[in-house]
């Protein structure tokens, strides 16, 4: 359990660089104000600071597992509710690219049409985490299909068709050489 929360722990940091690599691409289509990749940036920073604190109160919790039942049943729903209840910042993330992304008039977008729609609907999946803090049994509850199961698959495969479009739109602009200095070069200027 331990060496699980450790993993959690690494890949959420690893959401970082993922959500400023996703800014970095959004800044070049966004032409005078950068609000939105901001929004993007800080939602995307945010997220990873709030998942990571409901990860390490699990971890603490397991890391003296003689405490008493009450205070691991605290330290559990403090971890549970501190990341679930939190919702609004992934989805102002995940809204903040779909407008760039809709905004993006390229012949070649770096997001098609269908993606922005999906990073919408995904973020506003995770809207009936807020009856968590009412609800402990039923669809709503803190362990319910409509406010757990749905919304983190939905998150999963946001991440995964986002960064399937990224690396498209990374390799796009990659100019091919069988040169080794000119492809340093390329990463050089990004």
């Amino acid at each position: 359990m331990r060496l699980g929360f450790v993993v959690a722990l690494v890949t959420m940091g690893l959401y970082m660089p993922w959500s400023a690599q996703i800014s970095t691409q959004m800044a070049r289509i966004e032409n005078h104000s950068r609000t939105m990749t901001y929004l993007q940036l800080i939602g995307g920073a945010l997220t990873v600071f709030v998942v990571s604190f409901g990860i390490l109160c699990f971890a603490v919790a397991t890391f003296r597992p003689e405490r008493s039942p009450e205070i691991m049943q605290l330290l559990t729903d403090i971890g549970w509710l501190s990341f679930e209840l939190q919702w609004v910042l992934t989805t102002m993330q995940m809204v903040a690219m779909a407008l760039i992304g809709l905004a993006d008039k390229r012949e070649v977008p770096l997001f098609p049409r269908w993606v922005c729609f999906l990073s919408i609907w995904c973020g506003l999946s995770f809207a009936p985490a807020s009856l968590k803090l009412y609800l402990q049994t039923g669809p709503f509850a803190w362990n319910g299909m409509l406010s757990f199961y749905i919304p983190w698959a939905a998150w999963l495969v946001w991440c995964g068709v986002v960064s399937m479009y990224m690396i498209k739109d990374v390799l796009r602009r990659t100019p091919v050489s069988d040169d080794s200095t000119a492809t340093t070069d390329n990463f050089a200027r990004y």
